[in-house]
């Protein structure tokens, strides 16, 4: 009985020591105006803008290239070989695109009741080859759904703030919140948090992972991207 009262004492020090706070290595300016999400592509980044436009910048983002405009109030983006997906959260759509080709482009809706902005603020691909749809809050909800985006299932996860966007990286899933400034590292059998990392960036919205396993949070206030150590995360 003492035993289980001493790590009942204990297991609020313990939680505690799962948020750790992380200082960005440089950060550099992102020429696109009101930035909403990241992805990284070899040696590239795919930038998409609340203003409805996919961009391609270099990795020194010196250089930008417009790939695609009009499209309805982009929030999330997801890319693998040539292609690029995009989570519409106004129109509820996900957009496919085709790095080489951008003409090429063909849309799926995938259904959601809550308000109209707040809909689908991050996509990305689990471990299984799924997809991941992510609504921003009130509540969260996860969307998983196949290869051919049918739907397998919803979960509401229940996380002390927003999302903005999402990583698969390493079989482990990242959450960003740009209302609670953290990223979460998820369970991904349990949907619990195993551990949150605390950043000072403003309107934090993008967020990604480079091959050498280097964190990328991208501001949207700021049009900045931060840079943070290779690591194991």
């Amino acid at each position: 009985m003492r035993a289980i009262l001493i790590l009942f004492i204990l297991s609020p020090f313990l939680q505690a020591q799962d948020v750790e706070r992380i200082f960005p290595k440089q950060k550099m300016s992102v020429p696109v105006e009101e930035p909403s999400d990241v992805c990284v592509k070899g040696t590239e980044f795919i930038v998409v803008s609340d203003k409805g436009d996919v961009f391609v910048l270099s990795n020194d983002f010196s250089q930008k290239r417009l790939l695609h405009s009009n499209l309805s109030d982009p929030e999330g983006v997801f890319c693998s070989g040539d292609s690029i997906w995009v989570a519409e959260e106004r129109s509820r759509l996900v957009t496919q695109l085709q790095y080489s080709n951008p003409a090429a482009m063909r849309s799926v809706e995938i259904p959601y009741s809550g308000g109209r902005n707040k809909g689908y603020e991050a996509i990305c691909r689990n471990a299984k080859g799924n997809w991941l749809l992510f609504t921003e809050k009130e509540p969260v909800w996860m969307i998983e759904l196949d290869a051919h985006f049918r739907e397998i299932g919803r979960t509401i996860l229940k996380l002390p703030g927003d999302v903005s966007s999402a990583a698969f990286y390493k079989g482990q899933l990242f959450l960003l919140s740009d209302e609670a400034a953290c990223v979460w590292k998820m369970d991904v059998a349990t949907n619990e948090i195993l551990k949150t990392y605390t950043f000072n960036i403003l309107n934090a919205e993008g967020l990604c992972f480079d091959a050498d396993g280097g964190m990328w949070i991208m501001s949207d206030a700021e049009q900045k991207m931060y840079q943070f150590e290779k690591r194991s995360w």
